[in-house]
């Protein structure tokens, strides 16, 4: 399973939103995969996003189908920020789950499995860094079955 494909399908859905754009900017956008929190204070607002899990999923009727799990965590200095871009993220994966269909895999479902809002002890020009925590699981298909 090639989730290089559905993180693309996700980034691209990310960032042709307009909230979200209005909130981080576009020049580039500032989504990073995997970059170490250390890295983002001079990117604030931003979302990191990494692939938690991904496997077959058993209880599935389908062969081919699996579970990927994404958890994207906003980095902002102020808690209203942080909560608007997971809001604005929340909205573009839960409203069109087929919009994450690739060339090979077909998402089902979308739902939120976890969220938590942390005050990282992190901070910039006097103020606290806050992460706030959405972890994501995508039922998908694989289109060959």
């Amino acid at each position: 399973m090639n989730t290089q494909e559905l993180r693309d399908a996700i980034v691209a859905e990310l960032e042709a939103d307009a909230t979200l754009q209005s909130l981080l900017g576009t020049d580039p956008m500032k989504l990073f995969y995997n970059r170490p929190r250390a890295a983002l204070a001079d990117h604030l607002p931003s979302v990191t996003y990494s692939v938690v899990t991904d496997a077959p999923n058993l209880d599935m009727d389908t062969y081919g189908d699996f579970e990927i799990t994404v958890q994207f965590d906003v980095w902002s200095v102020d808690i209203d920020t942080a909560e608007a871009v997971q809001e604005a993220i929340s909205k573009a994966l839960w409203d069109d789950p087929a919009s994450l269909t690739t060339d090979n895999y077909k998402t089902r479902r979308v739902r939120r499995t976890a969220s938590a809002t942390i005050f990282t002890g992190v901070r910039k020009d006097n103020a606290e860094i806050i992460q706030v925590t959405q972890s994501w699981t995508l039922q998908v298909s694989d289109k060959g079955f």
